[in-house]
C-alpha cells in the first residue's frame, strides 16, 4: 500500500532556574524495527531553532523513506531539550495523527476497540524502550461483560502489536476495552481504520489506566459528523460518571447526563443518542465515582478523528504538524482548535503561529472560567494573509493550567485525524482542577 509519513517538530522556550530562556535544540530520530535486523544509528538528525518548527519526511508515496519499506518500526526522538512532535501517517486512504508522548508506563487503558473482519482492522501497538523484555497481559473487557486475557512479549527496543482482525488467540468479535499491564514501562497506542465508515485515527492510551475525571474539547454530532463516546470500567463494582457538554454556542444550555458502568465492563453511546444538539461544536467533561477510561470517535469528511479524553492540563502545549493553503482554507484545509479552562477565572490563552521560515504571530483568545474555547484556526489572519500553502506549528500557553486539542483535516490528502498537545512542562491531574 502506498503511504506517507510526516514528523513535525516544534521547539519551545525552556525554563532553567525559574528563568525563561529560549535555546535550540538538537534531536535525533531513531527507528526500533518489530523484527529483523536492528539499526543502532540515527535516521535523521537536526536542530530546532528557539519557538521555531521543522520536520522530517520519513516515507512518501513515491517511494522515497528512510526506514526499510513493508518491515513495521516505532520511532523515538532523543533530544538535548524539550520539543512537541507530531506523527502524521497517511495510508489506506486514511490518515492517523498523534502527538508524542514523553511518558512510559506499565498500565495502559483503551476505551473502545472493535474486532469484525468484515468492518474493521483495529491494531494496538507497543514499543518497548528498556533494556529487557517487556513481558504483557493484555486484558480485553466486553461491553457484555465478557472478559478474555492474552499474554505477550515485547523485546528489549522492538515494536510489537496485535491485529486484532486475524488474531487467533481472540475468538470472538465484538466490541471491547483494553487494559494492558506490562512488566516495565512501555508506550501503548491504537489505530482503527473503519471499512464500513471509510475513516479511522490513532491514539496512545490512558497511562494511568483510568482517572475520576477528564476532559475532550472539541465534539459535534450531525451535519456530517458520526460521533461516539466510548468508556472502560475495569473497576469490580459500578461506577457512576457525571457527564457535561457546554456548547459554543453560549446561548445553549449545558447538556448533563449521568450514567452508570456496571463493573468489569465497555460501553459505548453515540453522542446523538446522548442528547448532544445536531449540527453544534461542544466540549465534553465528566467526573466519574471511581477511575474510567473515555474517548470519542467522529466520522466526517471521509475520514475519522479519534481523541483519547484529556485527564491532566498544562500551562504550555505543542501541536506541530498543521498546514493549509489560504485559497481553499476551510473547504479542503480545515484546522480546529479545542480548549478547556479547568480554572474558577477566566483566561487569556495565547496561541503562537510558527512558520518554517522562522516568523511566528500571536493570537489572544479568552476562555471563560470552566469553560471550552474553539478556534478556527484555518480562518485566522494569520494564515489567510500569507496568500500561499503553509505548513506552520502552533505553540499555546497560559498562565494556568489549560487542556488544548486539534482536529486536522487535509481533504487534499484525502484524511484528518485529531490529537490531544504535546505538554510542556508540568502537568495537573484534571481531578484536581475541576
Amino acid at each position: 500500500t502506498a503511504y506517507e509519513i510526516r514528523l513535525s517538530l516544534v521547539g519551545s522556550e525552556m525554563c532553567i532556574r525559574d528563568s525563561p530562556n529560549s535555546v535550540d535544540v538538537s534531536y535525533s530520530i531513531f527507528v526500533r524495527y518489530e523484527a529483523g535486523a536492528q539499526r543502532t544509528t540515527p535516521i535523521a538528525t537536526g536542530v530546532i531553532r528557539a519557538n521555531s518548527r521543522g520536520g522530517v519526511t520519513i516515507s512518501t508515496k513515491t517511494g522515497a523513506s528512510l526506514v526499510d519499506r513493508g518491515r513495521p518500526y516505532a520511532l523515538e526522538i532523543q533530544s538535548n531539550g524539550q520539543l512537541g512532535a507530531t506523527l502524521s501517517h497517511y495510508d489506506f486512504n486514511v490518515s492517523v495523527g498523534e502527538a508524542f508522548t514523553n511518558r512510559l508506563s506499565t498500565t495502559w487503558t483503551f476505551a473502545q476497540v472493535d474486532k469484525d473482519r468484515n468492518v474493521y482492522r483495529d491494531f494496538m501497538l507497543f514499543y518497548n524502550p528498556n533494556t529487557t523484555d517487556a513481558n504483557l497481559s493484555i486484558t480485553l473487557t466486553y461491553s457484555d461483560g465478557t472478559i478474555s486475557t492474552i499474554q505477550q512479549t515485547v523485546p528489549a527496543l522492538r515494536r510489537g502489536g496485535i491485529a486484532f482482525d486475524n488474531d487467533s488467540r481472540i475468538l470472538r468479535n465484538g466490541r471491547f476495552g483494553v487494559q494492558v499491564n506490562s512488566s516495565v514501562g512501555i508506550v501503548a497506542s491504537l489505530s482503527v481504520y473503519n471499512l464500513s465508515n471509510s475513516g479511522g485515527d490513532g491514539l496512545l492510551g490512558d497511562p494511568d489506566g483510568g482517572t475520576v475525571a477528564g476532559v475532550i474539547p472539541n465534539v459535534s454530532t450531525g451535519g456530517g459528523v458520526s460521533s461516539e463516546l466510548s468508556f472502560l470500567n475495569t473497576n469490580s463494582s459500578p461506577v457512576t460518571v457525571t457527564i457535561t457538554a457546554s456548547y459554543a454556542r453560549v446561548d445553549l444550555p449545558n447538556l448533563v447526563r449521568v450514567i452508570s458502568l456496571p463493573a468489569n465492563r465497555q460501553f459505548s453511546t453515540t453522542l446523538a443518542a446522548l442528547g448532544l444538539i445536531n449540527g453544534q461544536t461542544a466540549g465534553l467533561k465528566y467526573t466519574a465515582t471511581a477511575p474510567v477510561t473515555a474517548s470519542v470517535i467522529e466520522y466526517q469528511n471521509g475520514d475519522g478523528n479519534l481523541t483519547q479524553a484529556a485527564t491532566v492540563a498544562a500551562r504550555e502545549y505543542t501541536f506541530g504538524d498543521l498546514f493549509v493553503n489560504p485559497a481553499f482554507a476551510g473547504i479542503t484545509y480545515r484546522e480546529r482548535l479545542g480548549l478547556f479552562n479547568p480554572s474558577a477565572t477566566a483566561i487569556d490563552v495565547t496561541i503562537k503561529f510558527l512558520f518554517e521560515d522562522g516568523t511566528s504571530t500571536n493570537l489572544i483568545v479568552n476562555v471563560a472560567a470552566g469553560n471550552f474555547g474553539f478556534v478556527q484556526i484555518d480562518q485566522q489572519n494569520a494564515i489567510l494573509s500569507r496568500g500561499t500553502p503553509t505548513a506552520f506549528s502552533l505553540d499555546v500557553t497560559s498562565q494556568t493550567p489549560i487542556v488544548a486539542s486539534l482536529t486536522h483535516y487535509d481533504l487534499f490528502l484525502n484524511g484528518g485525524w485529531s490529537t490531544l498537545g504535546s505538554p510542556i512542562g508540568l502537568t495537573n491531574a484534571i481531578s484536581t482542577l475541576i
